[in-house]
């Protein structure tokens, strides 16, 4: 399963929360972008790649589902 995760910018004005839950036979994906500012100056683009990097990664990981025997 992929881990859970809670990830936020050096200046905590944006946060991601991943959470994965199993519970019996179903599983509960909560994804949660918090964004508390909407400009952002030039030399900040590249920090704000690449948490938009990790967040896409983090929801494109595999869930392997196996038959229990």
């Amino acid at each position: 399963f992929p881990k859970s995760i809670i990830a936020s910018t050096p200046d905590g004005k944006m946060k991601y929360i991943y959470n994965l839950n199993l519970f019996g036979n179903k599983i509960t994906i909560t994804s949660t972008f918090i964004r508390k500012r909407t400009l952002f100056v030039p030399e900040e683009y590249q920090g704000l790649k690449d948490f938009y990097q990790m967040m896409v990664d983090k929801q494109k990981e595999l869930i392997v589902l196996k038959k229990a025997q």
